[in-house]
């Protein structure tokens, strides 16, 4: 069994978020680590690493619907 996971740095992990259709600034992920918030990561040689699972896991719990993905879903009043 392989314990290995892909590991991104932090531009990677801007890279890969606004890959799957998501804004991201290019510092975003620093200023959220810095409030305790955003995607789990380790520091490993001083610099933050994310894994994809990690940032997956995060933008389900924190990515809100857009308009028209909430309006396709809402019911007509009756």
């Amino acid at each position: 069994m392989s314990l290995q996971k892909k590991v991104l740095l932090r531009d990677g992990a801007t890279a890969y978020i606004r890959s799957n259709g998501y804004a991201c600034g290019d510092r975003q992920l620093g200023d959220l680590a810095s409030d305790g918030e955003g995607p789990d990561f380790r520091i490993i040689n001083g610099r933050a690493c994310y894994t994809e699972a990690a940032i997956d896991e995060w933008l389900e719990k924190a990515a809100k619907p857009s308009r028209a993905k909430k309006r396709a879903t809402e019911q007509p009043a009756a």
